[in-house]
């Protein structure tokens, strides 16, 4: 810390400035007697001192009454004739006038010397709070600028999912539709063979027609189910009141599930009606369900929740597919396993299953978001590997 800055407190306080002016002429007056003879012929020599910090500590002001009062001082104590403000001509005044101008000359430029070193001072503390702000400014525009690659990474991921999605949809869908035909076919055949019987045929004989009656009416269901991805099931949409939906599958989805399962509701009050295809929407909560138990095989907690909600247009600019606005929620909660986010990412995948053989088609979830985006909704997965998944259909 230098002198000047040290001393800048106090030539804000501007009485203390004068105080400390007449403060040190008394002590350069005081010095000065004390000195005596040693100073003979020098009267102003102890002033300049006293009129110097005068300026120095108190500024402009203080400086200038410093030099006048000593001068006063001067001519009343020590210099000839005492005890007296009259000054002799022309010594008397040629020796004032040279005093009072040299401290005039001081106090300005000390005056300017510490005028400049504050306005240093001022514009370092400029540059600094612009460095700051600057800083700030970079700061939050890098946060933002995260933020908006965060986004449009997220959208280009669902951009290629939905694109991964329709293409995968347009091929199953066509596979589907054909083979459904050639089911359509193999199933009149059957029906009409199993006409044709008059009982004296051996008996295995209607029990292989039965047996591939029942194959190829499970193959239907299976084609339906595709269908249903690819988006080319056929809909009867109509005004839907979700919550008596859920609450009039309660009950069987706890037959269903079975005791090891605990199913809650929680209905929202004032829930919109939505539109949409009522028994699709039933079995997209079933599979739901039955996806949910299965990630609990030691038993656990199913809730299903219902809800009104807005997608606003940022959510949207991070989901391609979404259309921001009203839409009745509908969850899907469960205490189970969880999935990591290489599952999630292919959980809508038809033929896809973590289950093991023989224990899933790997359609279900495909099936409900093919119904669910037929309908013009929306649906999303949220998990966490040992806290459950929550599946929200808009």
């Amino acid at each position: 810390m230098t002198l000047l800055t040290a001393t800048s407190r106090v030539r804000q306080m501007k009485l203390a400035g004068y105080f400390l002016a007449v403060l040190f002429s008394g002590l350069a007056l005081w010095v000065r007697f004390e000195l005596g003879a040693a100073l003979d012929g020098f009267p102003f020599l102890t002033f300049f001192v006293a009129v110097l910090f005068s300026a120095l500590l108190g500024g402009f002001g203080p400086g200038i009454l410093a030099a006048l009062l000593s001068g006063l001082l001067a001519q009343y104590f020590l210099i000839d004739p005492t005890n007296t403000f009259s000054v002799q001509w022309p010594s008397g005044w040629l020796a004032m006038s040279f005093y009072w101008g040299t401290t005039l000359v001081m106090v300005a430029l000390v005056n300017g010397m510490t005028r400049a070193y504050e306005g240093q001072l001022g514009a370092r503390q400029e540059l600094r709070e612009l460095n700051d702000t600057l800083e700030t400014r970079i700061q939050e525009r890098s946060r933002q600028l995260e933020v908006e690659m965060a986004d449009r990474q997220a959208a280009e991921s669902q951009v290629r999912q939905l694109q991964k999605m329709e293409s995968i949809g347009q091929l199953t869908g066509g596979i589907a539709h054909d083979f459904n035909n050639m089911l359509a076919i193999v199933i009149g055949s059957l029906d009409m063979a199993k006409l044709r019987l008059t009982g004296e045929e051996h008996p295995k004989v209607g029990a292989c027609i039965d047996n591939a009656m029942g194959g190829a009416q499970r193959a239907s269901v299976l084609t339906s189910r595709l269908l249903a991805f690819s988006r080319q099931q056929p809909l009867a949409p109509q005004a839907v009141d979700a919550n008596k939906l859920v609450s009039g599958m309660s009950e069987m989805l706890r037959r269903t599930l079975g005791e090891q399962i605990l199913v809650e509701t929680v209905l929202a009050g004032g829930l919109w009606h939505c539109f949409a295809d009522t028994s699709q929407l039933e079995s997209a909560i079933i599979n739901l369900a039955v996806n949910a138990r299965d990630a609990m095989p030691e038993g656990g907690k199913l809730t299903i929740e219902t809800g009104n909600a807005e997608l606003d247009d940022r959510y949207a600019r991070s989901h391609e597919e979404v259309q921001p606005g009203q839409y009745v929620m509908i969850v899907v909660s469960d205490s189970g396993t969880g999935m990591t986010p290489q599952i999630i990412e292919r959980a809508f995948d038809p033929f896809y299953t973590t289950k093991g053989v023989g224990k899933g088609t790997g359609l279900g979830l495909s099936q409900v978001f093919g119904y669910v985006k037929q309908s013009g909704g929306h649906v999303k997965i949220y998990s966490e590997i040992g806290e459950g998944t929550s599946i929200k259909i808009y």
